[in-house]
């Protein structure tokens, strides 16, 4: 396949490259605050400094398990899923699960 050329001035050609860009995406966590989390019936509740979160069972689509904690996903499209880190995921996780089960 041959690129077309475009005349610059007489005797000169440009000819436009077939290198391309692909960006690199990478995504890491941050940390953003440490404070307390709390799970009620009808509620997440997250408490620091710097930032504070209630989020209600029904706004919940589904959680994420870790070993050391757990995630929201929300039904928020452009919300980012935070991340508890409490020590004990699976005792987290399964507690956050059963009381939303609960709630609904």
């Amino acid at each position: 396949v041959t690129r077309p050329q475009h005349p610059v001035v007489k005797g000169f050609y440009y000819r436009p490259s077939a290198f391309r860009v692909n960006p690199v995406e990478r995504s890491h966590l941050v940390q953003v605050d440490t404070g307390y989390l709390a799970a009620t019936t009808k509620h997440v509740y997250f408490g620091g400094p710097a930032k504070s979160l209630r989020v209600p069972y029904g706004k919940i689509v589904s959680f994420l398990p870790f070993s050391d904690g757990f995630g929201i996903h929300r039904e928020a499209a452009s919300a980012k899923p935070p991340i508890f880190l409490t020590g004990d995921g699976w005792f987290a996780y399964k507690l956050v699960v059963n009381l939303a089960q609960r709630a609904s």
